[in-house]
């Protein structure tokens, strides 16, 4: 566990993969029991088929409609983030893949209704929009040391996030990022700030 204190525990199934291939966290995980996973705690190499599965757990399919996931606590801290597998996140004729290793690709998360707690991995970043639109439920997230760009939308309706630790490093903010964050009262971190986007603040307290 890197030496931290990260680890998440859930109150339903747990489970603490380590993945060598990209592409094989469906062999770890069946299909019978992919919907009562609570906490899941992965290492080693990821790429979209597994982010997919994983979205799945969490609530929502590709193409961002309900699935019967409970997946609460995600801890990718020891994961890397590889290019190639399935596409995370399909609308109207727009496929949205891993292009690029280490990069979470565009609405990964988006609509994941019951996820919680989330750990980013150590050294990723971000290569677009909506990484956690609508994930109404998610209360703590923590993002890699590395990270200057937050995207549009990235936690747009993400009513009930309170513990986020935005670094120094942060230069930019885009359009609506944190638009509807309820609960968000604090961004003292933000001292290199160099611009944000329209409403990028709107309706936090």
């Amino acid at each position: 566990n890197n030496g931290n204190n990260n680890v998440v525990v859930g109150d339903n199934m747990t489970k603490i993969i380590s993945l060598n291939t990209p592409g094989t966290l469906c062999d770890y995980i069946l299909e019978t029991e992919m919907y009562d996973v609570s906490s899941l705690t992965l290492s080693g190499k990821l790429n979209g088929s597994d982010l997919l599965l994983i979205k799945k757990m969490a609530g929502a399919d590709e193409y961002g409609n309900s699935t019967n996931g409970k997946l609460k606590y995600l801890n990718i801290e020891a994961a890397d983030i590889i290019a190639g597998g399935d596409a995370v996140f399909i609308e109207g004729g727009n496929s949205f893949y891993v292009t690029k290793d280490k990069y979470l690709p565009v609405a990964l998360f988006y609509n994941c209704t019951h996820l919680e707690q989330i750990v980013l991995p150590s050294l990723c970043y971000f290569s677009g929009s909506h990484t956690f639109f609508g994930c109404k439920s998610l209360k703590s997230i923590v993002l890699p040391n590395n990270v200057s760009y937050i995207p549009k939308a990235t936690f747009y309706n993400c009513f009930s996030l309170t513990d986020i630790n935005l670094m120094s490093s942060i230069t930019n903010i885009g359009d609506f990022a944190f638009t509807n964050c309820l609960k968000l009262s604090a961004f003292s971190e933000l001292i290199h700030l160099e611009s944000y986007g329209t409403a990028a603040f709107a309706a936090t307290s």
